[in-house]
């Protein structure tokens, strides 16, 4: 909704208009998994005896892909938490498993906070 006008895309169509083509079928789906708790990503904080389930103190890589993925394709009002599968987003990084952005991003825009 913008503006008080409600819009409506499908799936594919949304896919196409941000450009993801056909080789994402193939990846995971992020939202499938369990979410990741800190203690499971520890290798992502400066200090692993400081864990906890905030961006403070977060490697530098790992803090300024959350704050990108924050800005971009996750959007939240409380960007300092680490909220929902972001853990299992991040841990994906630099190297990691592919995943479904495009599915990523549609499952996040339709699925009420309080659901997650």
């Amino acid at each position: 909704m913008t503006d008080g006008t409600h819009y409506r895309i499908d799936f594919l169509t949304f896919c196409r208009i941000l450009g993801f083509g056909n080789d994402h079928k193939a990846y995971s789906r992020i939202h499938n998994e369990r979410r990741f708790e800190p203690h499971e990503v520890i290798f992502m904080w400066e200090d692993p005896t400081q864990v906890n389930n905030r961006r403070t103190r977060l490697k530098s890589f790992y803090y300024v892909m959350n704050n990108l993925i924050r800005m971009t394709l996750n959007p939240k009002d409380n960007a300092t938490d680490l909220n929902g599968h972001i853990t299992n987003v991040l841990s994906r990084f630099p190297e990691g498993d592919k995943f479904k952005v495009p599915r990523f991003i549609w499952v996040e825009l339709v699925t009420e906070p309080t659901k997650l």
